[in-house]
């Protein structure tokens, strides 16, 4: 029969079995297998494509085992295949003798990642850092998508009301009759043995040497009186399948000491050596069949059937998948590429561009563009490192507030966030990042309602799908655009769309920029919303003790935010090429500035810019000298400083720096360079300027010694 062929855009699953018997038992359990399609030079990986359940699945193996190997094939997976989901880590893996809510953990069960505790499935559990003497953990993996968990659960409340099971009419789909597929044979409880913990079988005698620890230790498993046998030959038999923590690591564990350790720090059930390399940034759900129980008498025995059962659980969990996630119409996918140019009667009602529009006019995008142009590259990245950051990142917080004295680069570390996040998840369908930037000059277009309304607006932007019914209704509603939904309906629908996600980072710079009633307003429906969706908050403000109270009450992770040496070094030797030449020429001269600055600096970075503004115009090294020894330490103490270098000039270029200062210091909006230009060109007389009264806009920034910066908007330091 001929197969069909499909396009990359048409397969949603993902399917990574590491090892050659894996990818055997694998391909087995496919219902229809379709022709190969063409894949980038780039991508060295052989897939094979075919659907179960109805479901188009992409399955592979790894050239090697281990985490590295994993990561680069799963990012192989998701560049050829761009529309996949999720994905299925399926494959063997070492047990943990111990107990979970469905019995004991045996050869020949499965082990399904959940997550639990403060993991979220899966835990890298090698990864780490060296802190007062002891490792401590680091890192998070992305947990199971939704979908995936639903569709465990479903399927063991149906399990529960089979006679019969149905994993195991799966491993019918492998006649272990023939020779070649021998090894996926059931070995026998008689097969299952388990050593003692610290057994350790004397392999260096001649002939080796058995263990010693029969005589008291060895449990061979053939069924617990009363309760449920576990010999799989007979038909009436289920397969266990236990949901939990699977540690995932470098390290082949072979010691029963060692897997008794690390399972009791992390209630571990099984490890393996996969998961952590591709679970970094994509959701898989990760399906193991035990194949041994990581000690010492570690073999072979087990694999087939073990790979065998596991991949008869994932193509059973096919059929509980939700067809609406599992597999969009083709056509849906490609219409969503370019969400906001979406015609209307494409989407039966009005398009993603008139409900953004008509939501909100705010565009958060363009100081986002701005600052990340301003911001330094390399600097600010401890921040990203930090086990403050880590954890936010992780199962257990939601939560981050950034702190710090005015200047100290607290926006820019929220832009440097932004960026990472959209980085870091910029292949997920299923995770938004949005963002605002509170300023004191637009108090009155920053109120919670229009900021919640923006909110909605980057997330339907977002979701990659037409304009959902609800939000139809609410614009038809506000007749066609007219008028503003209210408060609580922008709540409501706003927490119905996070529900489509999996998760949700959410970026506030400069709280304490907003007006205090509004800000209060905000923040309460922000925590209301958190109580209803996955969302993750980062916010930076000054010190202020009513903002910081509202989130310690809320058991938030803190950051106090500080310019690092670091990173004053980094923007300090990137524009070293500003100095006069005597100073770049002279290498003691220029770690002496360095020095001198950042002692002065006092933690802040707009100090750093001032200090460095107020040396490039020093004409003689003697004067440039004095200047490093009278450095100001203080904000104040610097701006006086360029106060008196603007009184130094001549009684033209000062006036039109204090003019220029008043016009950007009192407007209550960001003025343009052409606004500003425009102002200062008014005549008293009256007269209308024209082009030629405009001043030159270097000339502006130049007689304002440091305190003004030109953008696509002119800003004072």
């Amino acid at each position: 029969m001929e197969r069909k062929q499909l396009t990359p855009q048409d397969y949603t699953v993902g399917w990574i079995s590491p090892l050659e018997v894996e990818q055997t038992a694998a391909l087995l359990m496919v219902d229809e297998e379709h022709e190969r399609l063409p894949q980038p030079v780039a991508d060295p990986t052989v897939y094979h494509l075919g659907s179960i359940a109805g479901h188009n699945v992409v399955i592979a193996g790894l050239p090697t085992t281990g985490n590295t190997s994993a990561a680069t094939v799963a990012t192989h997976m998701r560049r050829s295949f761009p529309n996949l989901r999720f994905g299925l880590l399926v494959g063997i893996g070492g047990g943990v003798p111990t107990e979970s809510d469905q019995g004991k953990i045996r050869l020949g069960d499965v082990i399904v990642s959940k997550p639990s505790g403060p993991h979220s499935g899966a835990v890298q559990y090698d990864h780490g850092k060296a802190e007062h003497g002891q490792f401590v953990r680091t890192g998070f993996l992305m947990p199971p998508p939704a979908a995936l968990l639903n569709a465990a659960q479903m399927l063991a409340a149906k399990r529960a009301t089979f006679m019969a099971d149905p994993i195991k009419a799966n491993l019918k789909r492998i006649n272990t009759r023939r020779p070649q597929l021998l090894r996926y044979k059931y070995p026998g409880i008689g097969q299952d043995i388990l050593h003692s913990a610290d057994c350790i079988p004397d392999r260096t005698a001649t002939p080796p040497q058995g263990c010693n620890c029969y005589h008291n230790e060895t449990l061979v498993i053939q069924g617990s009186p009363g309760g449920l046998d576990r010999d799989q030959n007979r038909e009436d038999t289920f397969i266990l399948v236990h949901r939990g923590t699977i540690a995932s690591g470098e390290m082949v564990i072979k010691n029963g000491l060692v897997r008794d350790y690390l399972a009791q720090q992390h209630n571990i059930y099984c490890f393996e050596t996969e998961a952590a390399g591709a679970m970094t940034d994509f959701p898989w759900l990760v399906i193991r069949g035990i194949s041994d129980y990581c000690d010492s008498h570690k073999n072979n025995a087990w694999h087939g059937y073990a790979a065998a059962v596991a991949a008869a659980y994932a193509r059973e969990l096919f059929a509980y998948m939700p067809i609406s996630i599992a597999t969009p119409p083709t056509q849906i996918i490609k219409e969503s590429e370019s969400l906001t140019s979406l015609p209307a009667h494409e989407t039966c009602g009005p398009n993603v561009r008139a409900v953004a529009q008509w939501l909100s006019d705010l565009n958060f995008q363009v100081r986002q563009n701005e600052i990340h142009r301003r911001r330094q590259p390399c600097t600010g990245e401890w921040l990203v490192v930090s086990p403050e950051f880590k954890t936010w990142l992780g199962p257990t917080q939601d939560l981050l507030f950034c702190s710090g004295m005015p200047g100290a680069g607290k926006t820019f570390l929220a832009s440097l966030v932004i960026d990472y996040m959209t980085e870091q998840f910029s292949s997920r369908d299923d995770v938004a990042v949005v963002y605002i930037y509170c300023d004191y000059k637009t108090q009155g277009k920053q109120t919670a309602n229009l900021l919640l309304s923006d909110l909605l607006k980057q997330l339907l932007l977002q979701i990659k799908e037409p304009v959902p019914k609800n939000i139809q209704t609410l614009y038809l509603k506000c007749i066609d655009g007219q008028s503003r939904p209210t408060t609580y309906e922008l709540l409501r629908h706003s927490i119905d769309i996070l529900g489509l996600l999996q998760s949700t980072f959410l970026i506030i710079d400069g709280l304490d920029e907003q007006a205090v009633v509004e800000r209060r307003e905000f923040l309460h429906y922000i925590f209301e919303m958190q109580q209803s969706a996955s969302i993750k908050i980062f916010a930076t403000s000054r010190s202020i003790s009513e903002i910081r109270a509202e989130f310690t009450a809320r058991q938030c992770t803190e950051i106090e935010i500080r310019a690092s040496d670091h990173d004053i070094d980094i923007y300090l030797q990137a524009n070293k090429h500003k100095l006069p030449r005597w100073a770049q020429r002279s290498p003691g001269l220029l770690q002496e500035t360095i020095d001198s600055i950042t002692r002065a600096s006092q933690g802040m970075f707009l100090l750093v810019y001032l200090l460095f503004e107020s040396l490039l115009h020093k004409t003689t090294l003697k004067a440039y000298k004095r200047a490093l020894v009278d450095l100001p330490t203080g904000i104040n103490a610097a701006y006086q400083q360029m106060d008196r270098r603007i009184q130094q000039q001549n009684p033209e270029h000062k006036a039109l720096a204090y003019t220029t200062l008043e016009w950007i210091t009192c407007t209550a909006i960001s003025i343009t360079v052409k606004e500003l230009q425009t102002a200062l060109s008014v005549h008293i007389d009256g007269d209308a300027p024209d082009d030629e009264d405009l001043p030159d806009i270097d000339t502006i920034v130049s007689v304002c010694c440091g305190l003004v910066e030109r953008n696509s908007f002119l800003w004072t330091r």
